[in-house]
């Protein structure tokens, strides 16, 4: 459908057209098939590890257009490792006023030579913390910070607080998955059972 090479050598995101008129089909073929129900807009996507984040990120956005913005990463080299994902890609400002105030929002920064963990509660900072890439161990780190700052959720509450994960274009496909595992390995007790803290977005842009 397309030639990542030809991608990659733009150096910067891209609708990939071949792909958006496969998925784009698929769905409207699934919609014919089911009426009336919701299209559930999930997808499943195997990535070599060192695959390029600009050809990732390039089709990643793609399906979120095509109607498929949950991805279920895959690495081609470990068919076992599966990460969820739900894309945040650009688009026109929204009205995001709701009752209340909204809970606060993990942004989770991998550049090349560090890693940034930053809580935001709508524009406003409430704390940022950073350390050095080949050193850090996310995972702690953010736990630790989500008992201060991370939504106070009671044992029978089954939300799960939002996190973004933004990572340098310049990087692997390896260091989403890295952090992805990392910041999913945060786990709390609800209604018995361990489950997940977060619920993870990769930032498309």
């Amino acid at each position: 459908m397309a030639d990542t090479k030809a991608i990659d050598a733009l150096q910067r995101l891209q609708k990939v057209d071949g792909l958006f008129e496969a998925v784009k089909a698929r769905r409207e073929a699934w919609k014919a098939s089911h009426p009336g129900e919701a299209f559930p807009g999930v997808a499943g996507l195997r990535v070599s590890r060192d695959a390029s984040l600009v050809v990732v990120k390039s089709v990643f956005q793609t399906m979120a257009f095509a109607g498929y913005p949950n991805i279920h990463l895959q690495s081609a080299e470990e068919p076992g490792a599966v990460v969820e994902l739900a894309a945040q890609i650009p688009g026109p400002p929204r009205d995001t006023e709701v009752a209340g105030e909204p809970p606060p929002v993990l942004h989770v920064h991998v550049e090349q030579a560090a890693v940034r963990w930053i809580w935001k509660q709508r524009a406003t900072v409430l704390a940022e913390e950073s350390a050095p890439r080949a050193a850090v161990d996310l995972g702690a780190r953010v736990c630790a910070s989500w008992k201060t700052y991370g939504a106070k959720r009671g044992a029978n509450d089954p939300r799960i607080d939002p996190a973004v994960i933004h990572v340098d274009s310049a990087l692997r496909l390896s260091e989403v998955s890295t952090a992805a595992n990392a910041i999913a390995a945060c786990k709390r007790e609800v209604s018995g059972r361990a489950a997940p803290v977060f619920w993870l977005t990769f930032s498309v842009r």
